[in-house]
């Protein structure tokens, strides 16, 4: 599995706003990769610095924006990993990223369908986060076409279905009653764990690494 980001569109930005130092910010599981970004930008940004933020990031509310513009003298942030969801942030590029996950994500769809099947669930509520969002279409049509009721929501500060980790309130728009479980489509646990905080259903966790029941 691997990660996409549309470098092309902080490319435009740098080079239409003559861009001379730009921040680079990124989550944590992206660190490992965002040097092989950095070297293309600056292949495409001819006469832009790049600084690489270390600090440890916790998603598109922790970017510090103005603070960080004039610490450094920055004309601009390149944030990887999240979209944008408060307010103007009128000098931060947002590339929030798509996870490629290959031929095994219909085989992982069988298997969650497979455990569903086995529980009895007939109506699941589906979420995902950003990076998976170009699967969330895919996942509700293929549970729909296996006769299960699929429902979504967006919330206030959110795309259709999707989740964050400091933000899950728009699953309160929800009536628990309308569905048995959650499936989360996601990686790891920090956005599930958010969803288990404040839900009373089962969540059922659908990543490339592991499938699990949380009995919340």
């Amino acid at each position: 599995m691997g990660i996409k980001f549309d470098l092309q569109k902080a490319v435009h930005r740098i080079n239409d706003e003559d861009a001379k130092l730009v921040l680079i910010q990124v989550p944590e599981g992206i660190k490992t990769k965002v040097l092989g970004f950095i070297e293309e930008l600056k292949t495409k940004c001819e006469g832009t610095e790049f600084v690489l933020m270390v600090d440890p990031l916790f998603g598109a509310c922790d970017i510090n924006e103005k603070i960080l513009l004039e610490e450094f003298g920055a004309d601009l942030i390149i944030h990887f990993g999240h979209n944008q969801f408060l307010g103007k942030q009128e000098k931060v590029v947002f590339l929030p990223g798509n996870y490629v996950v290959g031929k095994e994500f219909n085989a992982l769809l069988k298997k969650v369908l497979k455990r569903l099947n086995e529980l009895g669930i007939e109506k699941i509520a589906l979420f995902s986060i950003i990076q998976f969002k170009n699967y969330l279409d895919e996942t509700k049509k293929f549970f729909e076409k296996n006769k299960l009721t699929v429902l979504t929501v967006k919330g206030k500060r959110t795309a259709e279905g999707q989740t964050l980790g400091c933000d899950v309130f728009g699953l309160k728009r929800l009536n628990e009653k309308d569905f048995d479980v959650i499936v989360y489509l996601g990686d790891g646990s920090f956005h599930s764990s958010a969803i288990a905080m404040i839900m009373d259903n089962n969540i059922y966790t659908q990543t490339h690494e592991r499938e699990k029941v949380y009995n919340l």
